[in-house]
């Protein structure tokens, strides 16, 4: 059972108690483990599968140690990795909890960490990081997509001078942005398909076409053709004919990205079916 480690402080970790402990508390068969709720600022994120052979891989976990992590261990399976910082600006009340497959984040809860003392780099110091910094990484845990991430601290390389962030921000703009979009059409479908239950046969199938006509507009790369195929033989399935399909799926086809001429292609093939 670990053993709660007292006098955590703001200004970095005691890496000498806890490396003249450890070898006499392994002789014993004794761990230590550190209560996060006792050091209210410490947020402590848990990485799995991201050490192979007593290396780093994985663009997120590398990115963490080279540009973000300040004090890091690898934890006690040898192939994941503990990363601690501490955060600034913030209520004595304020905490954070996500996780998701394979990562874990933590500030001032009741989650005790089990200590190694395998540390990447012996002299390493536990540095700042501000509140906002820390819920868009909780968010991002909690989500699974790490492009807010990545935004942020591309943002902040920005900042410091390095005019190479600039592509990667645009570019990462650009792709949730594109996301955005899409989450309000998938919305806004949703609110249609509920509506459309109570409708009338020939109403329903008006809201039918609008449905496959959003998922056409809201299709991602890669899935644009085949989401156009399929809503062109489903409004054939309602007995539309291909006039109508062409009415109502071509607009959503050219938002979504595809040509005049191809999108044209692609629901003259559902039609021609057998």
């Amino acid at each position: 059972m670990g053993r709660p480690l007292k006098g955590w402080q703001a200004s970095g970790f005691p890496l000498r108690v806890v490396e003249a402990a450890l070898p006499r508390l392994r002789e014993r068969g004794a761990r230590i483990s550190i209560n996060l709720k006792r050091s209210p600022r410490l947020l402590a994120l848990d990485m799995d599968n991201c050490v192979q052979d007593g290396k780093v891989v994985g663009r997120l976990a590398l990115e963490f140690v080279s540009d973000f992590c300040t004090l890091a261990e690898i934890s006690m399976s040898g192939k994941g990795l503990h990363i601690f910082a501490v955060v600034v600006g913030v209520e004595k009340d304020f905490s954070l909890s996500a996780r998701n497959e394979g990562v874990e984040l933590y500030l001032n809860t009741s989650r005790h960490i089990t200590l190694t003392g395998d540390y990447l780099v012996p002299d390493a110091s536990i540095l700042p990081i501000v509140a906002e910094d820390a819920q868009t990484l909780a968010q991002c845990v909690e989500s699974g997509d790490w492009r807010a991430w990545w935004l942020l601290r591309a943002q902040r390389r920005l900042a410091r001078g390095d005019e190479s962030a600039r592509e990667e921000i645009e570019l990462l703009q650009a792709q949730l942005a594109r996301e955005a979009k899409r989450e309000a059409l998938r919305a806004s479908i949703d609110t249609r398909i509920t509506r459309s239950s109570r409708l009338s046969p020939s109403r329903r199938s008006e809201s039918r076409v609008v449905q496959r006509a959003g998922e056409v507009a809201a299709a991602p790369e890669g899935a644009r053709n085949n989401t156009l195929y399929s809503a062109a033989c489903s409004l054939r399935a309602i007995g539309r004919d291909i006039e109508d399909a062409i009415a109502a799926l071509l607009p959503a086809a050219l938002r979504a990205g595809l040509s005049e001429a191809e999108a044209r292609r692609t629901i003259e093939s559902a039609y021609r079916r057998r």
